[in-house]
This record gives structure tokens, C-alpha cells and sequence, in this order.
């Protein structure tokens, strides 16, 4: 599932990375952010939702 959400490059990576989405009322990826610093990612994702 990592490598299909492309949160590890391939089925070596020991952890996967943490990537934040926000899915559309159709079902499409409407934001997507890779989480490195988890205080600013969640102010960040409700901005975008928001403003949405």
C-alpha cells in the first residue's frame, strides 16, 4: 500500500513516509503534503480545507 500511495519508493524502505491527503467528494486526491513537521502540516491541512 506505501509504494501505492507512493509513500516508499519501493518494498526495501523499512518505514514508509507520512503524507497527509485530502480526498474530494468524487473520490480524486485533491491535496496531498508530505509531513515533516506534524505542527505546521495540520495547520497547513485545515487552511487548504478552509479555503476549499
Amino acid at each position: 500500500m506505501g509504494i501505492a500511495y507512493r509513500a516508499c519508493k519501493d518494498g526495501s524502505a523499512k518505514y514508509p513516509d507520512r503524507i497527509t491527503y485530502i480526498i474530494d467528494a468524487d473520490g480524486r486526491i485533491d491535496y496531498a503534503e508530505k509531513v515533516s513537521d506534524i505542527e505546521a502540516h495540520i495547520h497547513a491541512a485545515i487552511a487548504h480545507l478552509n479555503d476549499a
